[in-house]
């Protein structure tokens, strides 16, 4: 892949947690690199080091960013929160603070030594959220080569493949490959 056939980013923080740009900053930044679209992916409120955002903030951020693409800014931003899969599974936002957002990464930022049946368990409830795209942070820092982005000793990758693309029976790739990140 050619540095010049890369579209867009769509994990971004900005000075609102732990990035060290505004919104306006990055949106320009990557429309002079010729990006298409970004996704600005600040935190949640469970990260507290990171001033992570809360539903007000998290709703009003939106908003924002929808004004912002209303105005145009040469490329397309989408509002999105790398939430927080707190250690039953929750997401650490409300369902209908999540909606208003185009997307909403999972991450697991605590909690990383719990045994892998019970990992297992907290990622599957996390894939229950309705407003959840993607994975960000796998729990122990090894990510799969293939989707989905999970370590081999955290969790049972077959299941929550299965679970990922909505069957039980569904089989992982026998051949996916690991590396850590």
């Amino acid at each position: 892949m050619e540095l010049g056939s890369i579209r867009g980013d769509l994990h971004m923080h900005t000075t609102e947690t732990d990035g060290r740009a505004s919104l306006e900053e990055m949106a320009a930044a990557a429309r002079e690199r010729g990006y298409e679209y970004i996704a600005i992916t600040d935190h949640s409120k469970s990260l507290a080091m990171t001033n992570g955002l809360d539903e007000a903030r998290a709703v009003a951020f939106a908003a924002h960013v929808r004004e912002l693409n209303r105005d145009g800014l040469g490329l397309r931003v989408f509002s999105g929160l790398e939430c927080d899969i707190l250690k039953d599974g929750a997401m650490d936002l409300a369902n209908d603070a999540l909606a208003e957002l185009d997307i909403v990464i999972g991450s697991v930022h605590s909690h990383m030594n719990m045994e892998a049946a019970e990992m297992t368990d907290r990622l599957l409830r996390a894939l229950e959220c309705p407003r959840y795209a993607r994975w960000a942070t796998p729990p122990d820092a090894c990510c799969c080569i293939a989707t989905p982005t999970l370590s081999t000793s955290s969790v049972s990758s077959r299941k929550l493949y299965a679970a990922a693309c909505g069957s039980k029976s569904t089989p992982a790739p026998s051949a996916w490959t690991w590396a850590p990140i």
